[in-house]
């Protein structure tokens, strides 16, 4: 009769529970067969695995440089849009600006040249047949003779056009070249047309119609008068010579202010506005 092995019995204090260590002839045979642990087994501390070779992957370094890439131009090509914008609101609105004073020019002028006219031809008149004018009628054309329009057109709405720089975002290069010149002309012609002011002012042309109004005489002994007096013929000359010289400024102020309102419309893709027909303000006399 085989004798029942002993088993030793260890108790250990770990988490409350029993444990057995059975004896060497109940374990298994694998675990019989199994080496004794080497110092090479002992427990040694964390695993320290080899640091892997470094790999360059080109295609993910590409892609990103693309991207970036594609970002920067993306965000240069929006900048440069709203800028484009921007640039042609200022144009549209700068174009539309002068547009308006062209036409306001063109109006003034047009009335201007029809009021110098008549008052020029009205003082030839006084000098072709002044022989067979009655004498009632010398005060009323002298009269008529001595009145003169301010013609001078606008152009401080183009000047400041040039100085704050808007005129830099016109795309037109022929627009542009026409708008400098446009003002450059303008500012000789008004300059010459503030000279035959002067020069009229001091011939007392706009005082001859309320001097010739007054009730000193009747009409045709003031006519009668006025015909025998020395100076009339020199001050209806002089009349004369500055209301032509002023019609002649007009006449040019005119045709480049069409010329830009013409071409202002055609840029803009704006129809044309007809304009009042020119009529002698019989008021003013």
């Amino acid at each position: 009769m085989t004798p029942t092995p002993r088993v030793r019995i260890y108790r250990f204090k770990l988490a409350g529970r029993r444990h057995v260590r059975a004896p060497a002839s109940w374990r298994t045979a694998s675990a019989q067969a199994r080496p004794p642990p080497t110092p090479a087994d002992a427990y040694l501390g964390p695993m320290k695995l080899p640091a892997p070779p470094l790999r360059l992957d080109w295609r993910f370094a590409l892609g990103q440089v693309i991207l970036i890439a594609l970002g920067v131009l993306l965000g240069l090509a929006g900048t440069a849009w709203w800028s484009e914008r921007q640039d042609r609101e200022r144009e549209h609105l700068a174009l539309g600006n002068a547009l308006d004073v062209a036409r306001l020019n063109e109006r003034r002028l047009r009335q201007a040249i029809v009021e110098d006219s008549t008052s020029h031809f009205v003082n030839r008149l006084i000098i072709r047949d002044l022989p067979c004018i009655p004498d009632d009628s010398i005060v009323t054309l002298m009269s008529l003779g001595s009145w003169y329009s301010d013609g001078r057109p606008l152009i401080s709405p183009f000047t400041a056009l040039l100085q704050t720089g808007d005129l830099a975002h016109v795309r037109s290069a022929p627009l542009r070249a026409m708008l400098a010149s446009y003002l450059g002309e303008m500012e000789a012609r008004v300059h010459a047309v503030n000279e035959l002011n002067g020069d009229w002012i001091q011939l007392g042309g706009t005082n001859a119609a309320a001097t010739f109004r007054i009730p000193r005489l009747a009409p045709a002994a003031l006519g009668a008068a006025e015909r025998n007096d020395p100076a009339l013929w020199k001050l209806v000359a002089l009349r004369a010579s500055l209301g032509s010289n002023m019609v002649a400024n007009e006449r040019i102020m005119l045709r480049f202010t069409t010329d830009l309102r013409k071409a202002l419309e055609a840029e803009l893709h704006v129809a044309s506005v007809p304009l009042p027909v020119p009529r002698i303000l019989r008021d003013s006399y």
